[in-house]
């Protein structure tokens, strides 16, 4: 049986664990560049197909000022699109959940989204970016 030096397997574990450490950071960072570069104000009709099955906030923007802000929450596992990817497609649709002006203005609409771990935190940015950005009770402000 060969004679297994403890603190040299030791070392190893060591240097495994920094290494699996540096990598999970690493990808974190690439995620988040990657949302960034993916979710920071698309054209709606692109965003509307990007956009995940994940709970979050979109943030609609006319001419570049925010006209509406809205979050989505509903995720089923069951279903095949939910979250942001699923209200954002029944926005551009104009189904009858949807805000008639969004639908009106969908061409020239900008969107961005910011995704959210709970819906607490969902219902939480929506408040804050509609108070931030003075829409309506609702999101939209349009004159």
């Amino acid at each position: 049986m060969p004679i297994v030096n403890i603190e040299h397997v030791a070392s190893l574990y060591i240097k495994w664990v920094n290494l699996r450490s540096v990598s999970m950071r690493l990808l974190n960072i690439a995620s988040n560049m990657i949302q960034k570069l993916f979710f920071e104000s698309a054209n709606f009709d692109v965003m509307k197909e990007l956009a995940p099955n994940k709970i979050g906030v979109y943030i609609m923007k006319l001419n570049g000022e925010v006209i509406f802000v809205e979050k989505a929450i509903e995720i089923h596992a069951h279903q095949k699109i939910s979250g942001l990817k699923k209200r954002l497609q029944e926005q551009w649709k104009g189904a009858a959940n949807s805000t008639l002006e969004v639908f009106r203005h969908r061409e020239q609409l900008k969107v961005t989204i910011k995704i959210c771990e709970t819906e607490a935190e969902a219902i939480a940015l929506e408040k804050a970016l509609i108070e931030q950005h003075q829409t309506i009770q609702h999101g939209w402000n349009l004159p």
